[in-house]
């Protein structure tokens, strides 16, 4: 599974692969999470193409390689994750472009 998390007290993004109970970072940023307002957290797959997005601005486009091409280009699991605060995801659509 491919993960976008968050970090609301560091403004840590990270793009995460989840392999069993093993998490490993695939790509990171940085965006400005202000408490107490309304954010949107985005996650997008198009191919090998992973796509993270803070309020609409890209902070990680990374590329799979490897057996990572094979194992998570066609995932059929998302997932989002938010630390550090209270997090209430509405409108969630996952779809397959």
């Amino acid at each position: 599974m491919l993960i976008a998390s968050v970090n609301s007290s560091t403004g840590a993004v990270k793009l995460q692969k989840k392999a069993g109970a093993t998490y490993t970072d695939l790509a990171t940023g940085t965006a400005t999470w202000p408490q107490d307002t309304m954010h949107r957290l985005g996650f997008r797959m198009a191919g090998n193409v992973a796509t993270v997005t803070v309020d609409g601005a890209t902070i990680i486009t990374h590329t799979l390689t490897g057996g990572d091409i094979t194992t998570f280009a066609a995932a059929t699991s998302a997932g989002l994750l938010a630390f550090d605060t209270t997090t209430r995801f509405d409108n969630l659509t996952i779809s397959n472009p």
